[in-house]
C-alpha cells in the first residue's frame, strides 16, 4: 500500500525533465579535460583562453540541463578537486548553479510538478530538533552555522532526489562517483612523484588524500566504490570487461590502505568479507582472496599493520586515548542534557574539558545525541532506517532479476553502508556530503525501482 501511495504522488516524473540528448560520457570527458587543462598553462601561451573557453561551455551545459549540474555536483564532490585546486566555496557554488538551472528549466517550461519524498519530511523533522538545541546552545552562533550547513544538506539531497528520475540518469550517477573516486587518486598519485603546484595545500603526506582534505574522507569515498567494482565484476560477461574491473578493484583496495585509515580499514574487512561470504560458491574467489592475500603481503608496508593493530591498544595510542575520553566526555553531556543536547556543533567548543583539545565526539550518533537530545537523536536514526528500507525493498522488487542494475546499485550501497556504518563509530560524519549523497541515491533508486516495477 505505502508503494502505490508513492507512486501516486509522483507527477509525470518522466514528462518535466526528460534525459538529455549529450552523451554524460561526453559531458564527463569535457569534464575532465577542463580539470586537467591547467596542468598545459605554461606549456601553451594561450591556454587560459581555452581553459576559459571550456569553463563556459560545462557552465552552459549545466544551465541547460540540472542533470549536467548534478553530474558535474558529484564529480566535485568525490574527487576532491575543490579543496585540492584550492577553489574557495568550489562544491556549493555548484549545488547553487545546479539549483539555479532546476529553477530555470521549471520557469522555461512552465512545468512546476515537484516529486514528493516522504523522507523530505523526517528531514524536516530533524531539522526541527538542530533549532530548538541552539536556543540552549552556549554558542548561538556557532549553532546557527550548523543549521546553515544541515539546510544546504538538505537542499542537496533535494536536488538529488527529483533530477534522478530515471534509471539511466541514476545509473550514470553511480558511474560519476566511481569514475571521479579513481580521478582523485590517481591523481593525487601522479602528485606523489611529480610536482604539481596547482595541487596546492593537497600534496601528499605519509597519509595518502589523493584531492581530498583528509585522508579519512578518501577512505569513505572508496567504501563506496569498492563493493561496486566486486558486483560489477560478476555481472561481467567479458574477461576483458573482468579483467579491468578485477584491475581497479585491487587498485582501489590499495588506495584505501595508503590513507592509514584506521577506520576506512576495518569498514573494508566487514565489506570484504560479508562479500566474500555472498559469493563463496564462486571459484574466482578463491583467485581474489589469494591475490588480496599476496598484495597485503608484499606491498603494504609494515607500518599500516602496525597501525591497525593499534586499535586493540588504547593506552598506548594517544588518538585512541583522547577518542575514549571525547566519548565518555559527550556520554557525561548527554544525561546531563538529555532532551534539547547542548546545541548544534557545540561538543567541540566544550571537548577541551575532556581531552584539553577542541574536537568533535568522532562517533557520529553519539555526537548528534549529545548536541540535539534524544529526539534529534530518534529522528536522524529514522531517517537511516528509512533509507535502509528502501534498498532492501529495491532488492525485494528485484528479486526475480538480480542482474538488474538498479539491483545491483541498490546492493552495492547496502554493502557500502556497512563500511560506513562502521566508519561512523569512529568519525562524526553526519555533516558530510558524502553520506548525505548516499541518502539521495537511495531514495532515488527506490521511487525509479518502484515506477519501473509497475
Amino acid at each position: 500500500m505505502t508503494m502505490h501511495k508513492s507512486i501516486s504522488i509522483y507527477p509525470n516524473r518522466t514528462g518535466f525533465l526528460k534525459d538529455s540528448s549529450i552523451s554524460p560520457l561526453l559531458f564527463i570527458g569535457l569534464l575532465s579535460l577542463v580539470v586537467l587543462f591547467p596542468f598545459l598553462i605554461d606549456v601553451l601561451s594561450f591556454s587560459k583562453l581555452i581553459f576559459l573557453f571550456l569553463a563556459l561551455v560545462v557552465v552552459s551545459l549545466i544551465l541547460y540541463s540540472p542533470y549536467f549540474g548534478l553530474l558535474t555536483t558529484l564529480f566535485v564532490e568525490f574527487s576532491g578537486i575543490a579543496w585540492g585546486f584550492n577553489i574557495p566555496m568550489g562544491f556549493f557554488a555548484v549545488v547553487l548553479l545546479t539549483a539555479f538551472s532546476f529553477i530555470l528549466k521549471r520557469t522555461i517550461s512552465l512545468k512546476w510538478e515537484i516529486f514528493w519524498d516522504s523522507l523530505y519530511i523526517w528531514i524536516a523533522v530533524f531539522l526541527a530538533f538542530v533549532v530548538l538545541s541552539i536556543f540552549v546552545a552556549m554558542d548561538k552562533v556557532k549553532g546557527f552555522s550548523i543549521l546553515f550547513l544541515y539546510f544546504k544538506l538538505g537542499l542537496y539531497y533535494f536536488l538529488i532526489t527529483q533530477i534522478l528520475d530515471s534509471e539511466k540518469k541514476v545509473i550514470h550517477a553511480f558511474q560519476m562517483i566511481v569514475f571521479a573516486t579513481l580521478f582523485s587518486v590517481i591523481v593525487g598519485l601522479i602528485g606523489m612523484f611529480i610536482p604539481l603546484p596547482l595541487l596546492g595545500s593537497s600534496m601528499q603526506t605519509w597519509r595518502f588524500r589523493g584531492l581530498t582534505s583528509d585522508p579519512n574522507i578518501l577512505g569513505l569515498h572508496l567504501l563506496i566504490v569498492i563493493p561496486l567494482l566486486f558486483l560489477l565484476f560478476f555481472q561481467k560477461e567479458k574477461w576483458t570487461d573482468k579483467l579491468g574491473i578485477a584491475f581497479l578493484f585491487l587498485f582501489s583496495i590499495l588506495g584505501l590502505v595508503a590513507t592509514f585509515s584506521r577506520s576506512s580499514t576495518i569498514g573494508l574487512f566487514v565489506i570484504l568479507l560479508y562479500l566474500f561470504y555472498r559469493y563463496r560458491t564462486r571459484k574466482i574467489i578463491v583467485i581474489l582472496v589469494s591475490l588480496l592475500f599476496f598484495i597485503a603481503l608484499y606491498f603494504v608496508p609494515a607500518d599500516f599493520w602496525a597501525r591497525i593493530l593499534s586499535v586493540g591498544k588504547i593506552n598506548q595510542d594517544p588518538s585512541l586515548r583522547w577518542r575514549a575520553g571525547l566519548y565518555a566526555g559527550a556520554w557525561h553531556l548527554f544525561l546531563h542534557h538529555p532532551i534539547l543536547g547542548i546545541g548544534a556543533g557545540n561538543f567541540v567548543l566544550q571537548s577541551h574539558i575532556f581531552v584539553a583539545q577542541h574536537l568533535a565526539v568522532h562517533n557520529t550518533l553519539l555526537e548528534i545525541a549529545v548536541e540535539t537530545g534524544f529526539f534529534g537523536f530518534l529522528a536522524f536514526l529514522i531517517l537511516i532506517s528509512i533509507v535502509l528500507l528502501r534498498l532492501k525493498n529495491i532488492l525485494i522488487l528485484r528479486a526475480n532479476n538480480p542482474k538488474s542494475p538498479l539491483a545491483l546499485y541498490a546492493f552495492g550501497l547496502l554493502v557500502a553502508f556497512l563500511g560506513i556504518l562502521v566508519v561512523s563509530f569512529f568519525y562524526s560524519i553526519e555533516e558530510y556530503f558524502v553520506l548525505w549523497t548516499l541518502f539521495g541515491l537511495a531514495s532515488s533508486l527506490y521511487y525509479v525501482g518502484i515506477r519501473t516495477n509497475e
